[in-house]
Order: structure tokens, then C-alpha cells, then sequence
């Protein structure tokens, strides 16, 4: 049974009495910095299929500066790093074609051309505002290899309030975050999924530990039914669904009343029979930010 942390809070089996400094709602000072860290990858092996590997791998770095404004949380960059690697090797009948396409995306404050302000939203939602970089990281595309672009990046950029659990807290809850998930490579044939997390809060001093496994995966928006390996997500999940795992962890500082850290991953995967060979294919991503 779940019961609000409107005045209990678990600790080690026992629950304290009413606290009023327990989190209620979301507070943030102006001028709060945070570092966010988003890793994404998917690949593909097989020993038979015409593709015979694929790995598909991107990374974003980014320092934000918060500031509430008008209902909203405005998280303005004060540095940015996006790159992208994607590599394939394509059988052929005299030789193996292989392929690397790179794309990097970099800013530092002070310089010309800042990326946009990221408005969060002010609480966990099913879906939040993406971070709309698609124009500013167009520019680089131009000099990026085609295979490798970094605009369609921005659908992983859907974190809720930069991955933090729902507040209030309770004792034992569930949090779903909704993701868009490539499938041919990070930025095709994208897909809805609900990653839902099983989540425990005990209380250690002034700190309140979030954590839990990933409880369940499931498919909300998909291209039906498939045996193409570009569509291996579809295939996995008309087929009973793919392998997940994944772990969810949050630091909230009772004396300071904010997050200090939020950590999640979420790993997919599928072996099976497709069209013109089998193959395993996977998907990972991690997230961490931290309050400084």
C-alpha cells in the first residue's frame, strides 16, 4: 500500500514522525548550476545478416545555470558538448564495406552563437519539453557526416525535470518516464516507450535516498509487427518483449531543500530471427545530473 511522505518517512523499517521540512513541491533557487550528463547507445551484431555490426553512439554534456520564470524552470547553458559516432560494417561478396560517420557540436560560455535556453517544466510529468536545439545543432550538421547528424538527438532530450523522481515523495511509489527510442540507429524510426521505475525512499540524517530498479518496459507508440532489423524494437516487443533492465537513484538534501543528484539507465535488448539473418540487438541509456 503507498502512503504519502506528507508525514512519515521509512528509515531502516521504521517510520519517523510528521516532518514539515519533507519535500512537497519542487523549489528551486535562482542560480542553482547543474551538470547533466546523457549517454545513448544502440547496436547490432550478427554473423549471417548482410549488416553484419552497427554501433551507434552519442553523448551530451551540458552545465545549466536554473532560474524560475513565469511557471516554468528556464535552464540556460553555460557550456554544451554533443558528439555522435556511428559504425557499420556491410557485407559484400568480394570485400566488407566499412563505415564511420562522426558529428560533434561544442560551445563554451563566452562564445558566439549560444545554444537556446532549455524550459523545464516545473514537476515530473508523462512527457516534458524537449530541449529545442534542432536549429542551433543544424549548423553543425553542415560540417558533420551525413550518417552521424546530431538535429533528431533533441526527441532524448524528453528527462521530465532533468530525471528526477515525482514530488511529493512517498514511501514506495512508481515512476514512469516516457521515451522516444531510435531503432534503426538513434535517430530513425523512432518509437514511444513507458520505462517504468519501482522506487523505495528511506532517510539518512538531512539526506532522503531515492532508489529502485526498473519495474517494466512497455511499447505506447510503434510501427506494428516487423522482422526488419530496423524495426528490431517492434519485433521485440510483438514478440513478448525485449530484455530491460535498468535502476533509477536520487539525492535530496533536506537542509538545502533540493536535488543533489539523479541517476537512471535503462538497457533493452533482443537475440532473435529477422529478415535476411539473426542478430542481437541492444539499446542503453544513462542519465546523470548533479546539483553543485
Amino acid at each position: 500500500m503507498r502512503r504519502a511522505l506528507l508525514g512519515a518517512v521509512l528509515v531502516t523499517g521504521a517510520v519517523l514522525a510528521a516532518d514539515p521540512e519533507l519535500p512537497r513541491k519542487l523549489e528551486v533557487t535562482p542560480g542553482e548550476n547543474v551538470t547533466l550528463e546523457l549517454t545513448l547507445e544502440t547496436a547490432w551484431s550478427s554473423k549471417d545478416h548482410k549488416l553484419r555490426f552497427m554501433d551507434d553512439e552519442a553523448h551530451l554534456d551540458a552545465k545549466l545555470t536554473l532560474n524560475p520564470k513565469d511557471g516554468v524552470v528556464e535552464a540556460r547553458p553555460s557550456a554544451l558538448n554533443v558528439t555522435r559516432r556511428k559504425r557499420a560494417k556491410i557485407a559484400g561478396f568480394f570485400s566488407d564495406d566499412d563505415r564511420d560517420a562522426r558529428g560533434h557540436a561544442r560551445w563554451s560560455e563566452g562564445e558566439k552563437d549560444p545554444p537556446p535556453a532549455w524550459q523545464l517544466p516545473a514537476a515530473v510529468t508523462s512527457q516534458a519539453p524537449i530541449w529545442h536545439l534542432e536549429a542551433w545543432l543544424t549548423d553543425f550538421d553542415r560540417g558533420n557526416d551525413e550518417e552521424a547528424r546530431l538535429r533528431r538527438l533533441v526527441h532524448y532530450t524528453d528527462l521530465g525535470f532533468l530525471g528526477t523522481p515525482k514530488l511529493p515523495l512517498e514511501e514506495h511509489f512508481e515512476q514512469p518516464f516516457t521515451l522516444e527510442l531510435g531503432e534503426a540507429g538513434l535517430t530513425n524510426k523512432l518509437v514511444l516507450v513507458e520505462a517504468v521505475y519501482d522506487l523505495s525512499v528511506t532517510r539518512e540524517g538531512e539526506t532522503l535516498l531515492v532508489r529502485g530498479p526498473l519495474a517494466h518496459v512497455k511499447l505506447v507508440r510503434g510501427e506494428g509487427p516487423s522482422r526488419s532489423v530496423d524495426q528490431w524494437l517492434d519485433a521485440a516487443f510483438a514478440r513478448g518483449g525485449p530484455k530491460a533492465e535498468g535502476e533509477l537513484s536520487a539525492v535530496f538534501s533536506l537542509e538545502k531543500k533540493r536535488w543533489r543528484e539523479a541517476r537512471s539507465s535503462l538497457s533493452l535488448e533482443h537475440q532473435g530471427d529477422f529478415e535476411g539473418g539473426s542478430g542481437k540487438a541492444t539499446l542503453k541509456r544513462t542519465l546523470r545530473a548533479a546539483w553543485e
